[in-house]
């Protein structure tokens, strides 16, 4: 049995480490999270993730910080974070 296929039940947590591998196309990781977006693709999966975790791939891709709203921040926290506020 793969790594996927270990996976139980449907829905799966991507943290940023696997965004980061699938962005940058890390090649030893390349075929399981092929494997893993191909499950997700076809409905066998339900990936879940964060606001911060798509932030941080951002950031990592070169997206300034302040150019990123972290919405569940509550507006009047926002101005403490290095990230953009509204």
């Amino acid at each position: 049995m793969g790594l996927v296929e270990g996976i139980k039940g449907k829905r799966v947590y991507l943290d940023t480490n696997i965004w980061i591998y699938a962005v940058e196309a890390y090649p030893s990781h390349v075929n399981l999270l092929t494997q893993l977006f191909t499950k997700i693709d076809q409905g066998e999966l339900l990936a879940v993730t964060s606001e911060l975790t798509i932030a941080e791939v951002l950031v990592k891709r070169g997206v300034p910080k302040d150019q990123i709203v972290i919405g569940f921040h509550p507006p009047e926290l926002r101005q403490y974070t290095e990230y953009a506020t509204l």
